[in-house]
Protein backbone atom coordinates (compact mmCIF):
# COMPACT_ATOMS: atom_id res chain seq x y z
CA UNK A 1 0.00 0.00 0.00
CA UNK A 2 1.55 3.55 -0.60
CA UNK A 3 1.08 6.31 1.03
CA UNK A 4 -1.56 9.21 0.91
CA UNK A 5 0.52 11.89 -1.40
CA UNK A 6 -2.60 13.83 -3.22
CA UNK A 7 -5.54 15.23 -2.45
CA UNK A 8 -8.34 16.63 -4.23
CA UNK A 9 -11.68 18.26 -3.90
CA UNK A 10 -14.74 17.88 -6.37
CA UNK A 11 -17.97 19.43 -5.87
CA UNK A 12 -18.75 16.28 -4.46
CA UNK A 13 -16.16 14.30 -3.01
CA UNK A 14 -12.79 14.64 -1.06
CA UNK A 15 -9.90 11.87 -2.53
CA UNK A 16 -7.04 11.35 -0.93
CA UNK A 17 -4.51 8.85 -2.87
CA UNK A 18 -1.29 8.78 -5.47
CA UNK A 19 -1.46 10.01 -8.23
CA UNK A 20 2.32 9.20 -10.35
CA UNK A 21 3.28 12.38 -11.45
CA UNK A 22 6.71 11.27 -13.12
CA UNK A 23 8.65 12.99 -10.49
CA UNK A 24 6.92 16.07 -11.47
CA UNK A 25 5.30 18.55 -9.23
CA UNK A 26 1.25 17.69 -9.08
CA UNK A 27 0.38 21.25 -10.66
CA UNK A 28 2.91 20.44 -13.53
CA UNK A 29 1.37 17.08 -14.11
CA UNK A 30 -2.17 18.86 -13.85
CA UNK A 31 -1.10 21.18 -16.24
CA UNK A 32 0.40 18.86 -18.96
CA UNK A 33 -2.63 16.07 -18.52
CA UNK A 34 -3.51 15.08 -22.43
CA UNK A 35 -6.43 13.44 -21.39
CA UNK A 36 -9.69 14.41 -19.50
CA UNK A 37 -8.97 11.85 -16.62
CA UNK A 38 -6.13 10.60 -14.26
CA UNK A 39 -5.60 7.69 -12.10
CA UNK A 40 -5.28 7.96 -8.22
CA UNK A 41 -4.13 5.10 -6.77
CA UNK A 42 -4.83 3.70 -3.49
CA UNK A 43 -7.83 6.22 -3.40
CA UNK A 44 -9.99 6.93 -0.15
CA UNK A 45 -13.08 8.91 -1.39
CA UNK A 46 -15.29 10.35 1.09
CA UNK A 47 -18.91 12.08 -0.25
CA UNK A 48 -20.61 15.08 0.55
CA UNK A 49 -22.28 14.81 4.25
CA UNK A 50 -20.31 11.29 4.72
CA UNK A 51 -17.50 11.15 7.37
CA UNK A 52 -16.90 7.37 6.19
CA UNK A 53 -15.34 6.67 3.10
CA UNK A 54 -17.41 5.01 0.35
CA UNK A 55 -14.68 4.40 -2.14
CA UNK A 56 -11.11 2.73 -2.51
CA UNK A 57 -8.57 1.22 -4.40
CA UNK A 58 -7.86 2.41 -7.96
CA UNK A 59 -10.02 5.78 -9.28
CA UNK A 60 -9.71 7.26 -12.09
CA UNK A 61 -10.97 10.97 -11.81
CA UNK A 62 -11.95 13.58 -14.24
CA UNK A 63 -10.18 17.07 -14.47
CA UNK A 64 -12.68 19.28 -15.06
CA UNK A 65 -14.40 18.19 -11.65
CA UNK A 66 -11.21 19.21 -9.51
CA UNK A 67 -11.67 22.14 -7.70
CA UNK A 68 -8.83 22.32 -5.58
CA UNK A 69 -5.34 19.96 -5.36
CA UNK A 70 -2.85 19.59 -3.01
CA UNK A 71 0.12 17.29 -2.07
CA UNK A 72 0.12 15.93 0.90
CA UNK A 73 3.93 14.54 0.99
CA UNK A 74 6.62 16.53 1.69
CA UNK A 75 8.48 14.72 -0.77
CA UNK A 76 6.03 15.21 -3.56
CA UNK A 77 6.96 19.08 -4.84
CA UNK A 78 9.94 20.61 -5.34
CA UNK A 79 11.37 23.35 -2.16
CA UNK A 80 10.03 26.66 -4.45
CA UNK A 81 6.21 25.67 -4.29
CA UNK A 82 6.47 25.21 -0.62
CA UNK A 83 8.28 28.16 0.19
CA UNK A 84 5.76 30.37 -1.41
CA UNK A 85 5.74 32.67 1.78
CA UNK A 86 8.78 33.72 1.12
CA UNK A 87 8.65 35.32 -2.14
CA UNK A 88 6.93 38.29 -0.55
CA UNK A 89 7.40 41.28 -3.91
CA UNK A 90 7.26 38.52 -6.41
CA UNK A 91 3.56 37.83 -4.83
CA UNK A 92 0.19 39.31 -5.26
CA UNK A 93 -2.51 39.11 -2.71
CA UNK A 94 -6.24 37.57 -4.52
CA UNK A 95 -9.70 36.61 -3.51
CA UNK A 96 -10.78 34.09 -6.09
CA UNK A 97 -14.72 32.88 -6.56
CA UNK A 98 -14.50 29.48 -7.65
CA UNK A 99 -17.61 28.22 -9.41
CA UNK A 100 -19.57 25.06 -7.82
CA UNK A 101 -22.47 23.78 -6.43
CA UNK A 102 -21.88 26.49 -3.83
CA UNK A 103 -19.73 29.66 -4.10
CA UNK A 104 -16.59 29.30 -2.83
CA UNK A 105 -14.35 31.97 -2.01
CA UNK A 106 -10.52 31.72 -2.10
CA UNK A 107 -7.95 34.17 -0.81
CA UNK A 108 -4.38 33.80 -1.34
CA UNK A 109 -1.35 34.66 -3.04
CA UNK A 110 -0.34 34.01 -6.43
CA UNK A 111 2.67 35.21 -8.52
CA UNK A 112 3.04 38.69 -9.97
CA UNK A 113 3.40 36.86 -13.47
CA UNK A 114 0.02 34.84 -13.50
CA UNK A 115 -1.94 38.02 -12.01
CA UNK A 116 -1.41 39.42 -15.79
CA UNK A 117 -4.53 38.82 -17.59
CA UNK A 118 -3.06 36.66 -20.18
CA UNK A 119 -1.23 34.63 -18.21
CA UNK A 120 -3.95 33.61 -15.58
CA UNK A 121 -5.08 31.99 -18.26
CA UNK A 122 -2.62 29.84 -19.68
CA UNK A 123 -2.38 27.33 -17.30
CA UNK A 124 -5.60 25.07 -16.67
CA UNK A 125 -4.25 24.90 -13.09
CA UNK A 126 -2.41 27.67 -10.77
CA UNK A 127 -1.10 27.98 -7.54
CA UNK A 128 -1.98 30.00 -4.64
CA UNK A 129 -0.03 30.10 -1.60
CA UNK A 130 -1.33 30.66 2.17
CA UNK A 131 -4.90 29.75 1.09
CA UNK A 132 -8.11 30.88 3.00
CA UNK A 133 -10.74 28.77 2.39
CA UNK A 134 -14.79 30.02 2.84
CA UNK A 135 -18.01 28.90 1.56
CA UNK A 136 -17.19 25.15 1.55
CA UNK A 137 -20.61 23.10 3.49
CA UNK A 138 -20.23 21.95 7.45
CA UNK A 139 -19.82 18.29 7.42
CA UNK A 140 -19.28 18.30 3.04
CA UNK A 141 -16.12 16.82 1.64
CA UNK A 142 -14.85 20.23 1.59
CA UNK A 143 -14.78 21.09 5.73
CA UNK A 144 -11.91 18.07 5.86
CA UNK A 145 -9.42 19.48 8.38
CA UNK A 146 -6.66 18.65 5.87
CA UNK A 147 -8.05 21.84 4.15
CA UNK A 148 -7.62 24.55 6.51
CA UNK A 149 -3.85 23.27 7.37
CA UNK A 150 -2.58 23.40 4.07
CA UNK A 151 0.49 26.10 3.06
CA UNK A 152 -0.57 26.09 -0.68
CA UNK A 153 -3.67 24.73 -3.13
CA UNK A 154 -3.10 24.41 -6.77
CA UNK A 155 -6.88 26.02 -8.25
CA UNK A 156 -8.59 24.43 -11.28
CA UNK A 157 -8.68 27.66 -13.25
CA UNK A 158 -11.47 26.66 -15.32
CA UNK A 159 -13.69 26.79 -11.93
CA UNK A 160 -12.77 30.12 -11.25
CA UNK A 161 -15.57 32.69 -11.91
CA UNK A 162 -13.73 35.88 -10.38
CA UNK A 163 -10.52 37.00 -9.13
CA UNK A 164 -10.26 40.29 -7.47
CA UNK A 165 -6.70 41.57 -6.03
CA UNK A 166 -4.93 44.31 -3.93
CA UNK A 167 -2.26 45.27 -6.60
CA UNK A 168 -2.35 45.87 -10.15
CA UNK A 169 0.03 44.55 -12.40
Amino acid sequence: MRYFKDLFLTDDFLIRGHVSTGGRRLSNFLNAAARPFIEVGDATVITAGGEQPVAGGRSILRLSEILLAHELSSEAGDESLRALAERGAAEVAVSMILKGRTAIELSGTIRRTTWERDAFGQNAFVVVGRPQIRGLEAGGPGSHPLLQEMDYVIVNTARVALVSGEDSP
